[in-house]
């Protein structure tokens, strides 16, 4: 009888585990419940095709993403959704592809609640898919970690008359697949929580392109609130001018054979078109070409994001404090653009590398004179290889400048942090010639290997890379956690505007360093200045400093004190001010009206457009506003951004 009662209490306690298990996999959304499943070894539960907003086919093609319809009983979500558009057959992708998935800790408690990453994958905005991200590695350091889908290529980023001059259609015209993050990341603060996420600490992640919509996405004014940190891997910023993207489509359009006519027959024929002809249009004709495409006549077709919804380059809405400051974490590989120049150009010779570099210039550069500072600099006919040379400028100009300059921006209000990768795993190199994995270095998008982000690749790590790769993947979730990335308990340094910290990921060692390349970077800023259209442009060094005084002749009615307070800002940059912001501390007071500030949520006003042109030592003081508390009035102020 005992042994009966023995095995019927195992038997209960396997069934009440089991059930638990199942309860925890069964989740109610906004739209309907979810059934997830154990990895195979049961560490992580996991979500797959869960959908963040309406599949945008049909008449909602080349619209703004709209909510999901809600389902009734439960959806088995085992399977990740096919790629977005990214080839001509509708059975390797598809336009019905905004959906995520989640990866969670299946140890987690109940009741906890665990910071999130949602990560959005790289691929030249034309290919790429979170089918291909195993986000295990990362979330079994305690976060809950989410990998989106966005519309690419044609689907996401086209522009035409007939979109433009059509409502449901405008609102996202050239940006639909930087739309498609903002539509994830609210679904992420709806319904996260129910997965064990922390809607409130959520950090917004990717790499390459997915670093670049990135970019563009936080400079619109639906990115504020949305996510608490920024952690941008390979990244730079820029969008196509409307123009540009008009022109191209209008090209596509006749391609299609939907040119030459109005602009309701031309959105019908449009509409009308398979995802088979749309895709085999796009692949035939070389759009836009990134810089290192132009440089070394390699093509594929490519689509940007245009200027919807944006005043300016992402880039210049940053620099003038038109972004959310959060803590960010921002990093490139040590010779990104070999990746891109060593299968063409590994036994190019000086001359041709040298040509390469003036072209390249000539088309930003302000003057042969400037011109001829940077090939001085970079001095390609002494460099140990030509391709060597040239690379180095290639990835100065395209990633390692643009991101200094972001860290520049955003250290000013922020806590930034800064890495270079200086090691690439041996096995990725193995599979090269000798010859070109001498050319490669540590190139774009290798670093991937490190975070597991592939199901394989940390099978494959020597033991001192496995090292590395743990280093790395807890800096990441450390940041996700605090804001403020460690490893083995020591925080980083932070990136400061005048020693410009970073760290250096190696094997056997990982240090810091500084400034890192400035005279290449100073030498590219003063050559394209900051308003190049191509480029993202590098910011000129900006400081200015910002205080409160309290007008004479405070009053107090009905239990509250009242005083009016003066903001001044004094220039010292080295040029006119162009856009400011501050932040305000009321210290438990309300204002009850302003003059010439504009708030931005979470305490930051942005200084008027008066202080444009500001002269470079000159104060000004016709901003303020009127404080009232029932206590004492001592508001403080700082500067979170000043662009000149």
């Amino acid at each position: 009888m005992k042994n009966i009662l023995a095995i019927l209490f195992v038997a209960l306690v396997i069934f009440q585990f089991a059930s638990a298990q199942t309860a925890d996999l069964l989740i109610q959304t906004n739209y309907g419940k979810v059934q997830g499943s154990l990895n195979a070894p049961g560490t992580h539960r996991v979500w797959k095709g869960i959908p963040f907003a309406a599949p945008p086919v049909g008449n909602l093609r080349w619209t703004s993403p709209r909510a999901p319809a809600p389902w009734s009983g439960v959806k088995v979500a085992n399977t990740s959704s096919l790629p977005c558009t990214q080839s001509a057959s509708s059975a390797t992708s598809s336009e019905d592809c905004l959906y995520l998935n989640i990866y969670a800790p299946a140890n987690q408690k109940k009741g906890t609640l665990l910071p999130v990453i949602v990560w959005v994958y790289g691929g030249a905005y034309i290919s790429g898919s979170n089918a291909n991200i195993n986000g295990s590695y990362i979330s079994g350091e305690d976060v809950i970690f989410v990998a989106i889908n966005y519309r690419l290529g044609m689907m996401g980023y086209f522009a035409h008359n007939s979109l433009a001059n059509s409502a449901d259609h405008s609102s996202g015209i050239g940006f639909y697949g930087v739309q498609d993050l903002g539509a994830s990341l609210e679904w992420v603060r709806d319904n996260i929580r129910n997965f064990g996420g922390d809607p409130n600490v959520v950090t917004l992640g990717g790499q390459s392109a997915g670093a670049f919509a990135m970019c563009a996405f936080i400079s619109t004014p639906k990115a504020w609130g949305l996510f608490h940190r920024l952690l941008m891997d390979s990244t730079h910023c820029t969008v196509d001018t409307q123009e540009q993207g008009l022109a191209r489509g209008n090209k596509l359009a006749t391609t299609l054979g939907c040119g030459g006519l109005s602009d309701s027959a031309a959105l019908t024929c449009l509409l009308g078109k398979s995802q088979s002809e749309i895709y085999t249009a796009q692949a035939a004709y070389n759009y836009g070409t990134l810089p290192y495409q132009t440089l070394t006549g390699r093509y594929w077709p490519s689509y940007w994001p245009q200027y919807n919804g944006l005043v300016d380059q992402p880039s210049q809405i940053i620099k003038k404090g038109g972004a959310p400051r959060v803590p960010m974490l921002i990093g490139n590989m040590f010779n990104e653009s070999s990746a891109y120049n060593c299968a063409p150009l590994v036994n190019t010779n000086a001359s041709n590398a040298e040509s390469l570099l003036l072209s390249q210039m000539r088309s930003q550069a302000r003057s042969e004179e400037l011109i001829a500072a940077v090939s001085e600099l970079y001095d390609i006919a002494n460099a140990p290889t030509p391709i060597e040379g040239f690379n180095n400028f290639q990835t100065d100009f395209v990633y390692k400048c643009h991101a200094s300059s972001l860290a520049q921006a955003y250290s000013t209000s922020q806590n930034v942090y800064m890495y270079v990768i200086e090691h690439t795993p041996a096995f990725y190199l193995a599979a090269r010639t000798a010859e070109q994995a001498k050319c490669l270095g540590v190139p774009h998008g290798s670093d991937l290997n490190y975070y597991g982000y592939t199901d394989g690749t940390l099978t494959q790590l020597t033991a001192e890379e496995l090292v590395l790769s743990a280093a790395m993947r807890k800096a990441w979730v450390t940041f996700a956690k605090t804001g403020v990335p460690s490893i083995d308990g020591v925080n980083w340094p932070k990136y400061e505007p005048v020693n410009r910290q970073y760290v250096r990921y190696d094997v056997g060692a990982i240090t810091t360093g500084t400034h890192l390349r400035q005279a290449e970077c100073d030498a590219l800023t003063a050559a394209i200045g900051g308003d190049s259209q191509n480029q993202p442009g590098f910011y000129p060094e900006c400081t200015a400093s910002v205080s409160l005084t309290a007008r004479p002749g405070g009053w107090s009615s009905n239990n509250q004190n009242f005083q009016l307070f003066d903001i001044s800002v004094t220039n010292t940059c080295t040029q006119p001010i162009t856009a400011a912001s501050i932040k305000l501390n009321l210290n438990g007071g309300t204002i009850q009206s302003s003059w010439n500030i504009e708030s931005k949520g979470n305490g930051i006003y942005a200084l008027p457009s008066w202080y444009q042109g500001f002269s470079v030592g000159s104060t000004g003081n016709s901003a303020g506003f009127i404080l009232a508390s029932s206590g004492a009035l001592n508001p403080s102020v700082s500067l979170t951004s000043i662009a000149c």
